[in-house]
């Protein structure tokens, strides 16, 4: 057997630097811990893993555009690792780039059918490509004896333990800004698909982050029956939030001296071809969609 110093002094040079760089991406130093995979990637720019934790330090900072480069070059030299695909497909849907995310987690489980994360990104996907029948067999797949998630923690003091509820399908408002993974240790909840005869995970205190009760009824009615499990503080009641579709809002704000309530109905997608009486201004939205998702507006002049 022929001996290469050189490739062995690249082994160790490589393994060096990729458990340095997961060490401080582990104390939340992610300046150096990237500079530590970029070592690993100048001696073998095609390493796994150095791409894929590259492109997790890049994705939950929300440097999307690095994140997707490397989580590219991982399915393109490694394209039967389903990491990378599952990783890149989360990355495409967050950019709103359903059709090729669907691409990846279909090519996920085409080669694994009963790969869980791979079935919650397509089931989060064809839902918001309007095939709701088509994404509740992922659903079911993804999340059905999967409700619990522990987060990433970073920090280098014991975490503050929190219990966040989320929906599966959505409606959740962003909880980075308020919940540093530095400070706190936080076990992710998917409400709807919480099985009660399970034991939730330590926590000081109960996060809702649930927001939307036009689309979240199911998480809600969740999050209300696992909240009987636990006395710690809860913030943000998912019972107050049940309170807040539209229709609530806009009855309850009517009622307010000074404030002008927009009138709203609701109709079937099939009843509103042929419905008279409508005068403008006029939006048309899909319930619990936002920032243009399923929406027209129109306006007539004087």
């Amino acid at each position: 057997m022929i001996f290469d110093p050189q490739f062995s002094s690249d082994t160790d040079a490589i393994a060096s630097a990729l458990d340095r760089g997961r060490r401080l991406a582990a104390a939340g130093q992610d300046d150096l811990a990237k500079s530590c995979y970029l070592e690993v990637l100048q001696r073998d720019p095609t390493h796994f893993a150095a791409l894929n934790e590259l492109g997790a330090l890049a994705f939950s900072s929300d440097h999307l555009s690095a994140a997707h480069t490397a989580y590219h070059q991982a399915v393109r030299y490694h394209p039967d690792n389903p990491v990378g695909r599952v990783n890149l497909g989360n990355l495409l849907y967050k950019q709103g780039n359903l059709a090729e995310a669907r691409a990846q987690f279909e090519a996920v489980l085409a080669r694994d059918s009963c790969h869980v994360q791979a079935h919650q990104g397509l089931a989060r996907t064809l839902l918001d490509l309007g095939d709701a029948a088509a994404a509740e067999p992922h659903f079911q797949q993804g999340f059905s004896g999967h409700a619990i998630v522990a987060q990433r923690y970073r920090g280098t003091m014991p975490p503050v333990p929190v219990l966040l509820l989320v929906s599966a399908r959505g409606g959740n408002i962003p909880t980075q800004g308020i919940l540093d993974d530095r400070i706190f240790g936080i076990n992710a909840v998917y409400a709807e698909f919480y099985d009660p005869a399970q034991p939730l995970p330590r926590h000081a205190v109960v996060f809702n982050a649930i927001g939307d009760a036009d689309i979240c009824e199911a998480a809600l009615t969740g999050a209300r029956t696992l909240l009987r499990r636990t006395i710690a503080p809860v913030i943000n009641s998912p019972q107050q939030v049940g309170l807040t579709g539209r229709f609530a809002n806009a009855a309850r704000l009517a009622d307010v001296p000074g404030v002008v309530a927009p009138a709203i109905r609701s109709f079937k997608r099939s009843a509103l071809q042929g419905q008279s009486g409508f005068t403008f201004p006029l939006l048309l939205r899909a319930p619990g969609f936002h920032t243009g998702q399923h929406f027209s507006a129109g306006r007539v002049s004087a």
